[in-house]
């Protein structure tokens, strides 16, 4: 947390009903904001503030099973807050 990093590895198992979570995260700072990497996928990078990503959550969508994704957060360097 002290330096703003961290990563998240989510799974979804064969038997696994739904394809979408939103995993609340902790310890962050509310007002200042994180960006999102998801490590081996195509997906676009997602700038989120800590507040919603600790009340909001972190939103995955896993369609294959089974499957599983890291993903990197990192405080935005661009963010006139940090």
């Amino acid at each position: 947390p002290s330096k703003g990093t961290g990563f998240v590895q989510v799974f979804r198992r064969e038997e696994a009903e739904a394809d979408n979570i939103k995993l609340r995260l902790i310890g962050l700072e509310e007002n200042t904001k994180y960006r999102i990497t998801f490590l081996e996928r195509k997906e676009k990078e997602l700038v989120l503030t800590g507040k919603e990503l600790m009340e909001n959550g972190l939103p995955i969508i896993l369609t294959e099973k089974p499957s599983g994704v890291i993903v990197v957060y990192k405080k935005d360097t661009n963010d006139s807050n940090n």
